[in-house]
């Protein structure tokens, strides 16, 4: 037990001392916090330029051209005279969309029939914009017939709620910041595992028996752990991000994903003949494991041997375990399949990492 406890503090020590170990292990947390979220942190997308061609003319279409710039999303910029000089702000950037109201709408929407209608072309470079605009335009068409209707005495009894349930602002911080942060805890331990590992290899100093590695591994999952409580915690706070507030669980998923993530690294890097060689072999794999993790893409809906090589990232299994514990406020039963998978990687890479006896 001494020797382990020593070898944590050598390793501690270690770290503090090496520019490249603390600044990728400590700094990197840090920076990452709070650079990745700024640019969204409006949440959700606001005046949106958008032109408006309204070949009625009428009473009817001059409301939903009103309502439609009264709109948080909506900005009415242009009245243009066909479709043509609309799409031509639409590639000049101008606006982000175009409308045109046909002749004949009131008709459509008071009696349901005739050739009247609503063409909109948005630009769809740009997803949340684009669904920002449509979006509008269906509540403002709804809220004119609801009313068209009222005046003629029908009944417009057509309604829709929608109410989120854990990305209650429907911004786009709230859902991918709480999955990339576990990629970003992640990959900054598993990078400065791989190069403590790799630097004490070429050095000659490779942890030989049982508990100088335990200290070691000890170490490293200690700095992990404090990090995603870090984010966990304080971060999400300050950024409201949505939270579901088990701590119980956090505090057992916490320490394994860890281990697991430390142990990987350290095995990568006792293969490495430098420290410099794990981030040439490790930072461009950042990007496949946030589309490993299922954040972008379900990991359901992937082949069969991508799901197999997901399965070897501790972000696969992270990122469904700790959305469900922080967002969703499940129990750690309800997340036993995550956490499952998690504890069995974690044993494997304690066995890839252990130092082997001669």
């Amino acid at each position: 037990m001494k020797r382990a406890i020593a070898a944590m503090a050598d390793t501690l020590r270690e770290i503090a001392g090496t520019r490249a170990l603390w600044s990728t292990m400590l700094v990197a947390v840090l920076f990452y916090a709070f650079y990745y979220p700024a640019p969204y942190r409006h949440q959700a997308v606001t005046d949106l330029p958008v032109a408006v061609v309204d070949e009625e003319g009428s009473e009817a279409t001059r409301r939903i051209v009103a309502r439609l710039d009264d709109t948080r999303e909506l900005a009415v910029v242009a009245r243009v005279a066909n479709e043509a000089e609309g799409l031509r702000l639409v590639r000049e950037r101008e606006v982000d969309g175009v409308l045109r109201l046909s002749s004949g709408l009131t008709d459509r929407i008071v009696t349901g029939s005739g050739q009247g209608g609503i063409s909109l072309q948005v630009n769809g470079a740009y997803l949340l914009r684009a669904q920002a605009v449509a979006g509008a335009l269906e509540a403002v068409i709804r809220a004119e017939a609801r009313e068209a209707a009222g005046r003629l005495g029908g009944d417009f009894d057509l309604e829709i709620a929608v109410r989120p349930l854990f990305n209650t602002t429907r911004g786009y911080a709230d859902y991918i910041f709480p999955a990339v942060s576990v990629v970003i805890l992640q990959q900054t331990l598993l990078f400065g595992a791989a190069m403590l590992a790799a630097r004490r290899r070429a050095g000659g100093r490779e942890d030989r028996d049982p508990a100088a590695f335990a200290g070691t591994l000890a170490a490293l999952t200690l700095i992990g752990i404090v990090g995603a409580l870090f984010y966990f915690g304080p971060v999400f706070w300050l950024l409201d991000m949505p939270r579901g507030g088990n701590i119980p669980a956090l505090l057992v998923a916490v320490p394994l994903f860890s281990l697991c993530v430390a142990a990987l690294g350290l095995a990568i890097g006792g293969w490495l003949d430098e420290g410099d060689r794990a981030m040439e072999l490790l930072v461009p794999t950042s990007l496949l494991v946030f589309f490993l993790s299922g954040a972008a893409w379900p990991v359901e809906m992937m082949p069969a041997w991508v799901r197999a090589v997901a399965f070897v990232s501790p972000a696969s299994h992270g990122v469904p375990l700790f959305l469900g514990l922080n967002q969703m406020g499940a129990s750690l039963v309800e997340m036993s399949r995550p956490l499952g998978a998690l504890a069995l990687l974690a044993g494997g890479a304690v066995l890839l990492a252990a130092p082997r006896r001669s």
